[in-house]
């Protein structure tokens, strides 16, 4: 009798494990549409031929990829309708942002108060999809159309070329993000058009956040894999990437940065 008993105190206690499990389960707050801001690292995969006038005209990013910068713009918490309003988010070059940075060091700016270095959109959706996918659209272009600025002597007294005229555009679409517990917004995929002084360029995007450098710090003409690993290891004094746990990644050679090993969600 004793052992029935005991059995069947077990057995209550069990279910009663499993239900509060499940209950709290049920009430863990989903994880909205959003991208992890900060510093992260492109890849682009040229789509077809370049098209317009693009003798002379050499990207920046020699249609291998760069750094961006990310950030998320969520609703205030105190919004009565935060679970209704979409969270906004931004797309900048680095490069973009390093030229226009010269350019107001001396005074100079782009003439045109409608243009902005950085591209904003919306997630479409609060919540990712079934497939944990945040899709974000109506972005506007990323443009900047500034003068040629003049060598000059920085502040700290390095010398900094001419910086020729040049007119850009970036301009996003096919946005994707993976949005899961795990992986809050880290990976990011899109399709670029750019556009500079005439000549135009579509790519394939794949972005990871955090950027992650990976050169070998004994030869910087060679890469070290193992800088990508999420994982610490505190026998060389390593603290780990950065990188989330469980996020395929590989030292990208031309690059020298960490980045997704697939190209789509």
């Amino acid at each position: 009798m004793n052992k029935r008993r005991n059995l069947r105190v077990l057995s209550a206690v069990g279910l009663l494990a499993i239900a509060l499990a499940n209950t709290r389960c049920a009430d863990q707050p989903r994880v909205k549409c959003t991208v992890t801001s900060g510093p992260a690292a492109a890849r682009y995969t040229l789509v077809g031929a370049k098209t317009g006038t693009c003798d002379n005209v050499t990207f920046p990013f020699q249609d291998l990829g760069e750094g961006l910068g990310l950030e998320s713009y969520a609703p205030l918490v105190t919004d009565p309708n935060v679970d209704k309003e979409l969270t906004s988010l931004a797309i900048k070059s680095g490069f973009v942002g390093s030229l226009v940075l010269n350019a107001d060091s001396q005074g100079l700016m782009d003439a045109d108060a409608s243009h902005a270095p950085y591209a904003l959109g919306k997630f479409d959706h609060v919540y990712p999809d079934a497939n944990d996918v945040c899709t974000s659209s109506g972005f506007t272009p990323a443009e900047i159309d500034l003068p040629d600025v003049p060598a000059h002597t920085a502040d700290d007294g390095t010398a900094v070329d001419d910086q020729p005229a040049t007119h850009i555009k970036y301009e996003w679409s096919n946005v994707r993000t993976i949005v899961t517990a795990d992986s809050i917004g880290t990976q990011t995929f899109a399709d670029l058009t750019y556009t500079q002084d005439g000549c135009t360029g579509i790519y394939h995007v794949s972005i990871l956040t955090p950027n992650v450098d990976c050169t070998d710090p004994n030869d910087d003409t060679k890469t070290d894999p193992t800088l990508c690993n999420s994982e610490s290891d505190p026998s060389k004094g390593f603290p780990g990437s950065g990188i989330g746990l469980g996020i395929s990644v590989s030292c990208d050679p031309d690059l020298k940065l960490c980045l997704p090993n697939r190209s789509a969600p």
